[in-house]
């Protein structure tokens, strides 16, 4: 069964001072270094999404006023980013109609981990 297309066009774009907020907060959170090694394989080719990508955009999302917690959000968030902006995130290729496909694998794969407890995280 497959799943009618999401629209993840039409996102506000992201100024550098709000990017590097969100940089900074996620930086500091230490929650990439502390989840990286659970997520990451041995094999097959690195992810179009980094882990880093998807917690600054779902901060973007935060900070914004009357945002919506919703994954879409994220992708749109992704998609309105510049490819600069994305670099900077470790995101060197990107496809739009793959994004939230993307985003949603990677929010899924996290919520795995910290469910199971392999990151020692609380």
């Amino acid at each position: 069964m497959s799943r009618a297309p999401l629209d993840v066009i039409g996102g506000r774009p992201t100024n550098p001072g709000e990017l590097e907020i969100a940089k900074q907060l996620v930086r500091r959170s230490g929650i990439v270094k502390r989840l990286t090694p659970a997520l990451e394989a041995e094999v097959g080719r690195p992810r179009e999404l980094t882990l880093e990508g998807l917690l600054v955009a779902l901060q973007l999302n935060a900070l914004r006023r009357h945002h919506q917690a919703d994954l879409v959000e994220a992708a749109r968030v992704l998609e309105a980013l510049t490819n600069t902006q994305r670099a900077v995130l470790g995101m060197e290729r990107w496809d739009p109609e793959e994004a939230y496909p993307r985003v949603e694998r990677l929010f899924v794969a996290v919520c795995k981990i910290l469910e199971s407890g392999d990151a020692g995280v609380d």
